[in-house]
């Protein structure tokens, strides 16, 4: 007569991650001036709300873990938040075996929970990535405030230029609303 067993396996998975999501667009800019001439209006626009500016990539940590990446000679816009994340998930699983069957079912339980903890682990992951895309959302709103200023900021700047390539400059007239008056003698 075999003997019955109660076999137990617990374990902890720990894992660290880093998460990220981001979206990538482009900067609408009209083509007052030549390519070169609007993308160092760009530059200098970006440099004066804080970016850094390496070749031809402007870089802004905005805290968070949110940064934004422009490439400013095609207007790209990368913006990515980063989260790291450490995992600890711990489980347990028991079964009772006749004697013969509890070294083999030993190991079936111990593959059946370390399956279980990398579901749980995925699972984590995936809460915690959502979270950090509803996070991501929030700040895209004043985010994208501070970018439309920025074209409307390199547009306004072209313009003048190019009024003042025209002619005279007799007046410049900018609103709240964004549009601007040139007056020019030619």
């Amino acid at each position: 007569m075999s003997r019955a067993y109660r076999i137990r396996v617990a374990d902890t998975l720990r894992q660290h991650a880093e998460i990220k999501d981001g979206i990538r667009t482009r900067l609408e800019l009209l083509p007052v001036l030549p390519a070169e001439r609007m993308a160092a209006i760009l530059k200098s626009q970006l440099e004066a709300r804080g970016f850094t500016c390496d070749g031809a990539v402007a870089t802004r940590e905005l805290g968070e873990g949110v940064s934004i990446r422009v490439d400013i000679e095609s207007s790209h816009i990368e913006i990515v938040m980063a989260e790291e994340l450490a995992l600890q998930v711990s489980g347990e699983l028991s079964q009772v075996v006749e004697e013969e069957e509890a070294e083999q079912r030993e190991k079936q339980l111990q593959q059946a929970l370390a399956a279980q903890l990398c579901s749980k682990v995925d699972e984590a992951q995936d809460e915690a990535r959502q979270a950090l895309t509803q996070k991501l959302k929030r700040r895209l709103g004043d985010i994208q405030q501070e970018l439309d200023q920025l074209v409307n900021a390199t547009i306004a700047t072209a313009l003048k230029e190019k009024a003042a390539q025209l002619g005279e400059v007799e007046e410049v007239v900018e609103s709240e609303d964004g549009s601007i008056s040139i007056r020019i003698n030619l």
